[in-house]
């Protein structure tokens, strides 16, 4: 009867020891990090030929326990003048056999390698996981102003009469932020019962535009209107800047950057370009691409798409006369 396993002791998973121990182990592991190297470019061909040099070298132990030399795979005398074609009859089940043998031991060692590196770029964690995550989530709904704030907004003039009668001279921006506050919320207490709920009304209704407005972005339409398209051009960058911020971090690059151009609508229009940039230069003044050298950046990049541009329409205006006026235009987009 076998011996009992003491209850107090973790469960021994049953199951063989690896094929490799010991220093056979040592090596595979130090060769790990060359075999991802070369397996992430596409190459392990060429790793697996210097790997069994190197392996029957270190242990030529190996290649004798795969021969059969009860059966003649031992080194053939020089005088031995025995029948060659009898003598490669009598080897050719034991070369059969061998090569067998040291075939399935490399394919061990592939499995090994293989098994390991799949391991590891199964655990490793995206690190795009969270950012996409972050876009994909949809914002949450604007919330609603408070009362005085809603003053503020629509009875701004009242308040700015009464701050610059308090304080006439220039304070800091943040001062001013909470007099203005201080402000709204004192005149709004003055104010009547009726005029308090005639402006709660009117801040229930622009709240639920809102909301509507929000909703109707949470789902993308098929085709924008020009007016949408205008208006997203305008703030473009506000949105791609801080994703260039995230692939910089992300990437570890230097600098990253964003081109967006079309070809004018019309004859007299300008070329829309506007270039986003992540990356500062080094020192104690530090410029994006663009600022680090303006007019190099216009002639070698902006007026190369311009070119690609024309390229993309069927119909390509005649860049001469606008590379100017776009240079100026993209000048205020960056």
């Amino acid at each position: 009867m076998g011996k009992r396993q003491d209850p107090s002791q973790p469960r021994q998973k049953p199951g063989r020891k690896s094929t490799f121990q010991g220093e056979q182990l040592e090596f595979l592991v130090s060769k790990q990090a060359e075999f991802k190297r070369l397996h992430d470019a596409g190459t392990t061909s060429t790793f697996w030929g210097d790997f069994m040099t190197e392996w029957w070298t270190r242990f030529p132990e190996s290649e004798e326990l795969l021969s059969d030399t009860d059966v003649g795979l031992e080194e053939k005398n020089p005088e031995d003048n025995s029948d060659d074609g009898e003598d490669s009859e009598k080897k050719a089940p034991a070369k059969k056999k061998y090569q067998t043998k040291k075939q399935k031991m490399l394919s061990r060692m592939k499995s090994w390698f293989r098994y390991r590196q799949t391991v590891a770029t199964r655990d490793q964690k995206n690190p795009w996981t969270d950012a996409l995550a972050e876009l994909k989530r949809p914002p949450q709904p604007p919330k609603k102003m408070a009362l005085w704030q809603y003053y503020l907004k629509v009875h701004r003039e009242d308040v700015e009469a009464e701050m610059a009668e308090k304080w006439p001279d220039n304070i800091s921006p943040q001062d001013a932020l909470g007099k203005r506050g201080d402000i709204a919320r004192t005149q709004l207490a003055a104010k009547s019962d009726i005029f308090t709920d005639q402006l709660r009304e009117r801040l229930e209704e622009d709240h639920q535009k809102v909301l509507e407005i929000h909703e109707a972005t949470l789902s993308t339409p098929e085709e924008t209107s020009p007016d949408d398209q205008a208006y997203a051009r305008e703030r473009v960058s506000q949105v791609i800047k801080p994703l260039l911020n995230l692939v910089r971090k992300y990437t570890g690059a230097k600098n990253v950057t964003m081109l967006i151009g079309d070809t004018p609508l019309n004859p007299n229009d300008d070329f829309f370009l506007v270039a986003i940039n992540s990356g500062l230069t080094v020192g104690s003044n530090p410029r994006d691409w663009v600022e680090w050298d303006p007019s190099g950046f216009t002639r070698k990049v902006l007026q190369h798409l311009m070119a690609f541009l024309c390229e993309c329409t069927a119909s390509p205006p005649n860049r001469e006369g606008h590379e100017k006026s776009s240079q100026a235009a993209t000048a205020e987009a960056w």
